[in-house]
């Protein structure tokens, strides 16, 4: 899912996401799980709180954050790859499924002094798009009008 206001990639952790016989047929249903000990780029970092909707009240949001190389696409299909891309392998049902963050503000994890890039400034910062601007379309154009 596209997140509007997210920064970081959130992919549902494969442990935790959805433990075993709790829900049936979940990995389908939360969109496939990310499996880190399979990643062969896979850098971990720490356990960090999400800070998506933190005005609301929503509890416990802590998640195993880490870094990866995520190509948008299939591997192979020529479309942007971007290394070191922060990762927010979420755990909890309260998200149901992974995030793809459009906000180009960069994640600080402990401190404001080095922040880590965000996947839309990194694409932008090695000119693979013009500008950080998008656009969205709610519904489908192509459908007949009634």
């Amino acid at each position: 899912m596209i997140s509007t206001a997210g920064y970081d990639v959130w992919t549902v952790n494969a442990d935790y996401g959805c433990p075993n016989g709790t829900i049936p047929g979940c990995e389908d249903k939360r969109g496939q799980p990310f499996f880190t000990n399979e990643s062969l780029t896979w850098i971990p970092n720490s356990i960090w709180n999400l800070g998506l909707e933190g005005n609301l009240d929503s509890g416990d949001t802590s998640s195993n954050f880490g870094f990866d190389t995520v190509t948008l696409g299939w591997q192979g299909s020529g479309l942007p790859t971007v290394a070191r891309t922060v990762i927010a392998n979420i755990g909890i049902d309260r998200y149901w499924l992974g995030t793809f963050g459009l906000n180009p503000m960069p994640t600080n994890f402990s401190t404001f002094n080095d922040p880590q890039l965000s996947f839309m400034q990194q694409l932008k910062n090695n000119n693979t798009i013009p500008s950080l601007s998008w656009s969205y379309t709610a519904g489908n154009r192509y459908r007949e009008p009634y």
